[in-house]
């Protein structure tokens, strides 16, 4: 009876053939104008295959594992397909209420004449952690005091 099963799943056969049936197959085509191998400015011309699937996304997705309680899950669940997409709009809609997102900051330090001596782009949550965090840096790379 699995013999039976086991056919059905497999509907086809793959036969590889040896290797001296392989040497034989190559030659004839060899001797076949139509089916001689490409040169390397043909295969040059080939375009690369569309990639099949989801687009890939500028922002992608990271795999974590999280624990939620049991409530949170079943009421996003109960919303229908989507309902994951779902809990990540409310987390990104949270953390961009609190300003938890980092901003890209153009820092520029000036010395006492009003010099620019040191310029540099950071990503900080505030310009005042951009700027703490540049002194820092200044401080343990013996650029400043």
């Amino acid at each position: 009876m699995s013999k039976e099963r086991n056919k059905a799943a497999r509907p086809f056969m793959v036969i590889v053939p040896t290797e001296k049936e392989n040497e034989a197959i190559n030659a004839a085509a060899m001797t076949d104008p139509d089916t001689l191998p490409l040169t390397d400015e043909e295969l040059a011309q080939f375009k690369p295959a569309h990639r099949r699937g989801r687009p890939l996304s500028q922002t992608p997705k990271v795999p974590t594992t999280i624990r939620l309680d049991a409530s949170v899950i079943n009421a996003f669940r109960s919303t229908g397909i989507g309902w994951q997409t779902r809990i990540n709009e409310a987390l990104h809609d949270w953390a961009q209420a609190h300003d938890l997102f980092l901003k890209r900051y153009h820092v520029i330090v000036r010395n006492n004449a009003g010099e620019a001596v040191f310029e540099c782009y950071v990503d900080a949550q505030t310009p005042d952690a951009a700027s703490e965090y540049v002194k820092t840096y200044l401080i343990e790379e013996g650029h400043a005091d």
